[in-house]
Order: structure tokens, then sequence, then C-alpha cells
């Protein structure tokens, strides 16, 4: 980041991590084998401030905003980031420090983006989040295709949470426990808008396709077809 961005490759292998930062024209690219594996030790998760974004909660939100957010990959303000590749991203959604219950706070989630712009999701697959799979909050200008998403191993573990501007999102596979593809709007004057998905396979043991909950301003011209 320092030298003006690059890509970083993760070669074949397993290795275990907590909170790893992606950074402005820096690219994470996971090669065919790589897992990124989260920490078991909730201690390894960095509760990350992001009280600057005015972002309200969907559920323990008590009428304030966000103060802070644990994942396992975090993205905050960066322009032209994102991962791409054949390997995978595993959460540690499995561990017995993170079976916490239903609607429950201190989960790490695996994937999260807030305020960024020009992202790109390709190709990866994404797994066991002990939280939301992957979020996409107040971003612009965003491209995800050909994902794997699966998610079944703890409680609010929604598929893909998406809250922005301008988005694309094709060939995917999402299966979780909670909503498979859910459309936010968390932010007051911001709409979820201008977003076209097409040709995925989404399948959950709540909602397969959602608006809310979490709708503060509201959701237009948005498509989803196939």
């Amino acid at each position: 980041y320092a030298n003006g961005g690059g890509e970083v490759l993760v070669p074949a292998g397993s290795y275990r991590t907590g909170t790893i930062f992606l950074k402005s024209n820096v690219y994470l690219h996971l090669s065919a084998g790589a897992v990124l594996q989260g920490s078991y030790n909730p201690a390894d998760y960095t509760e990350h401030n992001i009280l600057w974004a005015n972002k309200f909660g969907t559920i323990t939100h008590d009428g304030v905003y966000v103060k802070t957010m644990k994942a396992l990959i975090i993205a905050d303000r960066a322009d032209h980031t994102g991962i791409y590749g054949q390997g995978t991203v595993k959460g540690a959604g499995e561990g017995k420090a993170f079976q916490l219950g239903l609607n429950k706070d201190g989960k790490p989630k695996n994937l999260f983006f807030i305020g960024c712009s020009n992202v790109l999701l390709r190709d990866i697959t994404v797994l066991n989040s002990a939280q939301v799979t992957i979020s996409i909050s107040d971003c612009e200008k965003v491209k995800v295709e050909g994902i794997t998403v699966k998610s079944l191993v703890n409680w609010n573990c929604d598929g893909m949470d998406v809250d922005a501007r301008d988005v694309v999102i094709s060939d995917c596979i999402i299966d979780s426990e909670d909503d498979a593809l859910c459309f936010k709007s968390e932010y007051l004057g911001k709409f979820c808008e201008y977003i076209t998905v097409s040709n995925c396979v989404v399948s959950s043991l709540c909602n397969g396709i959602k608006l809310g909950t979490g709708s503060r301003t509201g959701f237009r011209n948005i498509t989803v077809n196939n």
C-alpha cells in the first residue's frame, strides 16, 4: 500500500490468521488450494472503530450508531481493492468461543467492506462465518462474480449483505443459515440502489432474497433475475 499498491499472492496451503486489513490499490489473490483460516481465538480479531460511518445496526442498535466491527478481513474506506482467485476464506464460526446464540454481539464476520469504492470479489469460496458472511456496507461501484458462499455453522450468518450503490452480482452460489442475499439500508439519506443481480443460486434457512431488516432510507432500482 505504501508503495502504491499491487497484489498479495497467497499460495496453496492453510494459514491461520486474525484480522487482515485491505488497503487502497491492494488486491488479495488466493491461489487454488489456499485457505485463510480464521483464528478460533476471539482476541485475534480487532474491535475496529467505524463510528465515523454513522451506521445504524440492524439488530442491537438501541437507536445509536455502531461503534466497532469485528471481521476476518476488513476494508475501511479503501478504493480499488478486493479478493479473487480459486482459494478459500474460512471463518471460525464453528469454534466454541463463537457459539453465542441468536442475535449476539462478539462474533466476527468473514468479509467486511465499509465506505469503499471499486470493490472486486471474484471466484473465491467463503465458508463458515461466525456472523454475516460477507457485508458490503456504504460502498460504491462493486462487482461480485462467480463466488461460492456456504455458511451454516452459527446463528445470524447471512450469505451476503449489500448496502451499496452501483453493484453488479452474477454467477454466485450462496447457501446460508440466515438470509442468503440481503439488501440493507442502514444509513440516513443514502439509498441502497442501482443494483443488478443475475444467474445466482441462493438457498437459506430463512429468506433467499430479502430487503431489510435495516431499512433506514430505502431501496430503489434493484433488479434480481434468473
